[in-house]
């Protein structure tokens, strides 16, 4: 008698359970998606596709096929890259727009597009290698997950040294190393190709003052990392475009860790 009357109650108890765990699932914040409506102001020339559309339709699962709303979801990991949006029709860009993933994009009805139309989605994010794929307008593509490669290379450490009027910024890297130098205002930027930073050497290139640097600050511009150097008057008597400022890539015969080497020096 006492079996009977416990089976009620374990029965009851696996509703409960099953009843709040599914509740839980219900309040799960679904992901909130940029919209963007990405639809050309014209649509493409008349074609035997829009005569037989009707008929044809029933072949791709009904006429909505050809009708109905088009929408792609895009997002990217890791989250939160900047997309570059293009419609293009035979090789000429129609429209353009830029937001933040995750983004729905709004296209025009499958009748709209000719079979050339093609939304082309480049993905950026800081750090990373950017990535473009293209999407045909009147594929059934709905979602698409772009994923994005770290940099090989990144920014490992740095010296700076000041001697008698000259100095030096030396920055180790991941691998091989290409850089370039551009004048500015104040100084000169050295711009590391392909290259991610790190907080902890961003924040030492910070609090880096002598004689000659009057700051460095460093930024990450997609794929490469800028370094912009700040010269003191003493240091600015030598800066790119008023003298020669020496510039070396080299790999040390003892280190797995090539380097780079940027010299200034102050007359």
């Amino acid at each position: 008698m006492w079996k009977r009357r416990s089976r009620p109650f374990v029965v009851v108890a696996l509703l409960l359970a099953f009843g709040a765990s599914g509740s839980r699932a219900e309040t799960r914040a679904p992901a909130e998606f940029n919209v963007v409506e990405l639809v050309p102001q014209e649509p493409p020339k008349w074609s035997p596709t829009n005569l037989f559309a009707p008929i044809t339709g029933f072949f791709h699962g009904g006429p909505g096929y050809w009708y109905d709303e088009r929408t792609v979801e895009i997002e990217t990991t890791p989250p939160g890259a900047i997309l570059d949006l293009f419609y293009v029709r035979r090789n000429f860009q129609k429209r353009y727009e830029q937001t933040d993933a995750p983004a729905r994009v709004i296209l025009p009805p499958r009748i709209e597009a000719s079979d050339r139309d093609t939304l082309t989605v480049r993905a950026i994010l800081d750090g990373y290698r950017q990535r473009e794929i293209h999407i045909p307008v009147r594929s059934r593509t709905e979602q698409v997950m772009i994923d994005l490669s770290p940099l090989p290379n990144s920014l490992l450490a740095f010296t700076h040294t000041s001697f008698a009027g000259r100095g030096s910024l030396t920055f180790l890297t991941k691998e091989a190393l290409t850089f370039r130098l551009q004048k500015s205002k104040d100084g000169f930027d050295v711009v590391l190709s392909e290259t991610a930073g790190n907080s902890a050497t961003e924040e030492s290139l910070r609090e880096t003052r002598s004689s000659l640097i009057a700051g460095l600050q460093a930024q990450q511009l997609g794929e490469d990392l800028m370094v912009r150097v700040r010269l003191t008057e003493l240091g600015s008597s030598d800066a790119p475009g008023r003298g020669s400022i020496p510039c070396e890539a080299s790999t040390p015969s003892r280190s797995t860790s090539p380097r780079a080497a940027a010299t200034t020096r102050a007359g």
